[in-house]
């Protein structure tokens, strides 16, 4: 006995999935080769600014399940946040080569700062405590 094969619709090749009406309302006053800077900037203010941004996503996290794709995939983003930020921020500082042996353990000494909690702002060289009061 023979079955009767049956032929599935071909995709469209170079399909795109479809937009959210917000995003596409977004992107309707942009040219298609839009600054992503200014893209991102004009998200973040329909958004509600950064801390309604930050707020949404946290309140995603803690109401996802543990351990599920949600919660991954704003773990995954927040790291790309990190070491996008980290690499912009490294192109911006001065080349260590043009600095002096102080200049560069200031810099060392924020950065471990920075990454235990202790210091707030990124910089150049820390003045240290000559400029304190």
């Amino acid at each position: 006995m023979a079955t009767k094969r049956t032929t599935r619709p071909k995709r469209a090749v170079n399909a795109q999935p479809e937009l959210p009406a917000a995003v596409a309302k977004v992107l309707a006053g942009h040219k298609p080769n839009t600054d992503s800077g200014a893209l991102l900037a004009s998200l973040i203010e329909r958004w509600g600014g950064t801390d309604r941004l930050a707020a949404d996503i946290h309140s995603e996290f803690q109401a996802a399940a543990k351990g599920g794709m949600t919660r991954q995939r704003i773990i995954e983003m927040v790291q790309r946040l990190i070491i996008n930020n980290t690499n912009n921020e490294i192109g911006k500082g001065r080349n260590p080569s043009d600095m002096s042996d102080e200049e560069l353990a200031a810099v060392a000494m924020n950065y471990l700062k920075r990454m235990a909690g202790n210091a707030a702002a990124p910089a150049g060289p820390d003045p240290g405590p000559e400029a304190e009061g």
